[in-house]
């Protein structure tokens, strides 16, 4: 996926049966809430594991926090999606399942199966990443009405970061050094992408001046687990970055830039 470098209005996105009839029951608030706090937990264990905080010495060397994306799902995905963007056409590779075809154009992934299996086959280890390849307009054309008559069709940008934290479950991909500063290249558009504790938070640290993974949850006081889902989440849509450069040339363009840098930074303390 081809991308810029962050403005200092990607900066700025951060202050911001009828026989009878039937007698229905009083409607229990509480009861409602307690399924929603029921399916939040859920949710937020899902997509960011359940691990306790871990030493300095475990979150560098512990193999219990790693795991490596090329072995997953989730690297498929990512081909398709990049190859799609480069050369703006839909790209298209097979599982057992069925088809999925990706179209950036569209921001759009067709699923040639139910998507509930989604879930299931994120945390499967793939013994050989499935080929990605070229659909060509033609055969696009013909076999789009098909997957959208299935109700199969989800966004491209939420499908892969939800993937990505689906996949790391609460862990770091092999090779991330948790101690070296990471900088945010784009504001995530939250409205359509997958909330989880503390987001906006994290995504401010690393727009405003960058931190290490440690350092975030260290700062922001924050359980380690949040960062390592936002973190795995941006990474697959390329908006993490360790070259901080884009972020001090903000910084320098006026006391304007500053003061706002400043007040956003202040408000992460609160």
């Amino acid at each position: 996926m081809e991308s810029e470098h962050a403005s200092p209005a990607s900066v700025a996105t951060a202050s911001a049966a009828l026989e009878e009839p039937v007698v229905a029951e009083p409607h229990d608030p509480s009861k409602q809430d307690l399924v929603i706090s029921q399916q939040e937990k859920h949710d937020e264990e899902l997509l960011c594991g359940t691990r306790e905080d871990a030493s300095p010495a475990d979150l560098a060397s512990s193999s219990a926090l790693r795991y490596d994306p090329n072995q997953y799902l989730i690297a498929a995905l990512k081909e398709a999606y990049l190859v799609s963007a480069k050369w703006r056409v839909p790209t298209q590779f097979d599982l057992p399942e069925g088809a999925v075809v990706v179209d950036t154009l569209q921001n759009h992934v067709y699923l040639g199966f139910d998507p509930a299996k989604l879930t299931q086959l994120y945390g499967l280890r793939m013994a050989k990443r499935p080929k990605t390849r070229v659909v060509s307009a033609g055969d696009f054309a013909k076999m789009r009405p098909r997957f959208e008559s299935s109700g199969a069709v989800l966004r491209a940008d939420a499908l892969l970061w939800r993937a990505a934290m689906e996949t790391a479950g609460g862990r770091l991909p092999t090779g991330v050094n948790p101690d070296k500063p990471v900088y945010l290249k784009h504001w995530p558009n939250m409205t359509r992408l997958q909330r989880t504790p503390h987001s906006l938070r994290i995504a401010a640290a690393w727009a405003i001046k960058g931190a290490s993974i440690s350092e975030t949850a260290r700062v922001l006081h924050i359980p380690q687990r949040y960062i390592f889902a936002f973190y795995n989440a941006a990474l697959e849509l390329d908006l993490v970055t360790e070259d901080g450069s884009h972020i001090h040339r903000a910084k320098r363009k006026g006391p304007g830039n500053r003061g706002l840098l400043t007040r956003l930074f202040n408000w992460l303390g609160k």
